[in-house]
């Protein structure tokens, strides 16, 4: 079983790709599920502006609840007799199933495409509105702050084997940096690491040709 885990409000993938992808999946010989995390897409309040503005606090809550729920699902599913789960995640999703597998030994494998491996003000830092700019200096504060926290996954380690573990990095990646990306590479004792010429678009929406089919390759392999 492969639950693919969506980045931070791609709708357009999580609508459209993720179920191509699921159907790729399924010709290989794996079920999926998609698991939406908290705040994302249906799961959106209404009144959401604190999220959007950067509550940090809101933001640990989130990332707490939507672990909790990854590995309330793992649990579920090889209680009901399923042999093996791995996580497949993108961007934000990435962080999230990389957070998770700090805590739980039970995943059969984990991809990482384009995590979130530290916060960054990226928003502000690549707007063009000088309103969004301004708030570069507070926002990059706040970030530091949250960076000396487990929520950076250069602080914390896996709980399965670095072989079990795949690392997709985009070289012109602006959003989720082949710095940070190396970095966790090198503090996670040097997994399997796919380095390619993409930026965070190609990676985590389908722009990478072929990437699909040579992970569910990876993957088959880690499930034997």
């Amino acid at each position: 079983m492969i639950l693919l885990l969506p980045g931070w409000n791609d709708s357009a993938s999580y609508k459209l790709r993720f179920p191509l992808l699921a159907r790729r999946c399924n010709r290989a010989g794996f079920n999926v599920a998609t698991l939406v995390a908290p705040y994302h897409f249906q799961r959106r309040p209404r009144h959401h502006a604190a999220f959007e503005n950067g509550d940090c606090l809101q933001l640990a809550q989130g990332a707490a609840q939507g672990i909790a729920e990854i590995r309330a699902l793992t649990g579920w599913l090889l209680r009901d007799g399923c042999p093996g789960v791995a996580l497949w995640g993108y961007s934000m999703g990435a962080g999230y199933a990389g957070m998770t597998v700090c805590h739980d030994a039970r995943l059969a494998a984990v991809v990482l495409a384009s995590p979130a491996v530290r916060f960054r003000p990226w928003v502000e830092e690549l707007a063009v509105r000088p309103r969004i700019r301004e708030r570069l200096q507070s926002v990059r504060q706040l970030c530091d702050a949250m960076n000396l926290t487990p929520i950076n996954l250069t602080m914390i380690r896996p709980a399965i084997p670095r072989e079990r573990i795949l690392l997709i990095e985009g070289i012109h990646d602006l959003i989720c940096l082949q710095d940070n990306i190396e970095d966790l590479w090198k503090s996670w004792g040097q997994p399997d690491i796919w380095r390619l010429p993409h930026g965070h678009v190609g990676i985590c929406c389908g722009g990478a040709p072929g990437l699909p089919g040579r992970v569910l390759r990876w993957l088959s392999t880690r499930f034997e």
